[in-house]
């Protein structure tokens, strides 16, 4: 009796495995995709930093506190784009302090540095001026296409305090792109 129950079970346990390997596919799901890659390769000069040189800035003594000293005219320039619909750029940096409004970028601090001045770095989009705040506000470059895109901007060295003392000027922009 012990050796007859041993093979029953065996075979019904055998028979259980059978009947569950041996269910047929209903459907089959095949799966597709074209990767396309978006975005571009970013050429500002040498490799992906750029300078803005305003060279030698000549200011007047009673320029007025918040006014623009100097301008610079220069471009973002974006190359080898493939489907690209826009572009949103945001850029980061040290916050100038001695002047309301958050809009400027500090300058560096140190020897031979100059004081009283910061700088605003505005977009030029053709839904107009936009300034690119160093909290890192994203200003959107919409309705874009081409192999080579080119972002026109103006650096503004501003005038902070109300006294200016000689120096070198040197800030800094971390610049991020987002592709649509």
């Amino acid at each position: 009796m012990k050796k007859t129950f041993v093979l029953t079970l065996i075979s019904a346990m055998a028979g259980i495995a059978l009947i569950s390997g041996a269910q047929a596919a209903d459907a089959t799901l095949t799966l597709k995709a074209t990767i396309k890659l978006a975005g571009c390769d970013i050429s500002t000069g040498t490799g992906k930093d750029q300078l803005v040189d305003f060279s030698d800035v000549t200011v007047v003594k009673n320029a007025v506190k918040g006014s623009s000293i100097a301008k610079k005219d220069f471009n973002l320039q974006f190359q080898n784009c493939a489907d690209l619909k826009g572009i949103d750029v945001s850029m980061k940096g040290t916050a100038d302090t001695d002047f309301a409004g958050g809009e400027l970028f500090a300058i560096d601090k140190g020897a031979n540095m100059s004081k009283g001045v910061g700088v605003k770095i505005i977009a030029k989009t053709t839904g107009g001026e936009k300034v690119q705040k160093p909290v890192g506000d994203t200003v959107v470059w919409g309705s874009l296409s081409g192999a080579s895109v080119t972002l026109p901007y103006r650096a503004e060295l501003v005038k902070t305090l109300d006294t200016i003392t000689g120096g070198d000027v040197r800030s800094v922009a971390e610049v991020s792109v987002a592709y649509k």
